[in-house]
């Protein structure tokens, strides 16, 4: 937001940036910047046994579909995204009849998830971090997204762990009424995902304000469930997005030091 630049150049005489497109963008505004690289560029995936163990443990099957659900880590997204994602579980379960649902949810939303699902009628797995210690939760997170096949997500930072992790995805975000109109006229963006707006393409799907239902996902949603091919542009989409938020380069601390180094050796 334009407005916040203002702020960040009055308070900040050197910015790291974890995203690419932002060192270009306070450039414009004279304010010195560099691109460090994102922090999941350089997380580990989970080592194959662990994967094994954690569907060995849940008693997946290998042909059994795994369908991830990610409504949101604030109270406000779960209570607007969840029951839409529940639906569009409900008409998946009808079409494809060997299918799981599994939802990690953070402490704070654990027992609003809790109330809503008990309210729709349809088994979802549900990953509890109050269950759990924070490091186990993280590990299962990983291992679940290793063997998704698709992830239903709210919009934010965790498609970019999803796109880590080659998980196809469907994207979308409901809001209220007003804050809707609000972005609508003072948002432009093309798009509203981490991956389309660092790929500058629209290859992962995203239904945003009124085309958040269940209906549009579940037609997105079968059509990547029904063949694996059909998710393979948005996962050439995912890689190329993980590579330019620096996978393969420079771990991001070490970007970071170097730019502070040669910030203040020169100022």
């Amino acid at each position: 937001r334009q407005g916040r630049v203002q702020i960040l150049k009055k308070d900040f005489d050197h910015i790291l940036s974890i995203l690419p497109f932002e060192k270009e963008f306070l450039r414009q505004f004279k304010m010195k910047c560099d691109f460090v690289g994102h922090p999941i560029s350089s997380n580990a995936q989970p080592k194959t046994r662990d994967v094994i163990s954690f569907k060995r443990n849940l008693n997946i099957k290998d042909s059994t579909k795994i369908v991830t659900l990610l409504p949101g880590s604030r109270i406000s997204e779960l209570h607007r995204m969840l029951p839409i994602f529940l639906k569009t579980a409900q008409l998946l379960a009808a079409r494809f009849p060997d299918i799981v649902f599994i939802c990690p949810t953070p402490k704070i939303v654990v027992k609003p998830f809790e109330e809503i699902v008990s309210k729709n009628h349809i088994k979802i797995i549900h990953i509890n971090a109050d269950s759990v210690s924070s490091d186990e939760f993280e590990k299962l997170k990983k291992s679940l997204y290793a063997c998704s096949d698709l992830a239903l997500v709210t919009s934010g930072t965790v498609v970019l762990e999803l796109a880590k992790a080659s998980v196809p995805m469907i994207v979308g975000y409901r809001t209220g009424f007003i804050t809707e109109i609000i972005y609508r006229f003072f948002i432009k963006l093309s798009s509203a995902n981490l991956v389309n707006l660092i790929t500058k393409r629209n290859d992962v799907p995203e239904f945003l304000f009124n085309r958040c239902n269940h209906k549009n996902i579940y037609n997105e949603a079968k059509v990547l469930l029904d063949k694996k091919k059909n998710a393979e542009a948005q996962l050439i989409s995912s890689k190329q997005a993980i590579r330019e938020l620096g996978y393969g380069s420079l771990d991001p601390s070490v970007r970071a030091a170097k730019s502070i180094k040669k910030f203040l050796k020169f100022n």
